[in-house]
């Protein structure tokens, strides 16, 4: 299947693949993260500090 999108500029989330303004590029644009997708990093960087 064919799905078709309305073209939004800006960078995909590499955790969410959320296409938004809103999007965060972090590591000299290495890595994207949407505001969703940067909580769940978050968390998951907690999870480990934590031990």
């Amino acid at each position: 299947d064919i799905i078709l999108q309305k073209y939004q500029p800006g960078a995909v989330c590499v955790l969410t693949g959320e296409v938004s303004n809103r999007n965060i590029a972090l590591a000299n644009g290495k890595i994207t993260l949407s505001p969703e997708g940067a909580e769940l990093l978050i968390k998951e960087i907690e999870k480990y500090l934590v031990k």
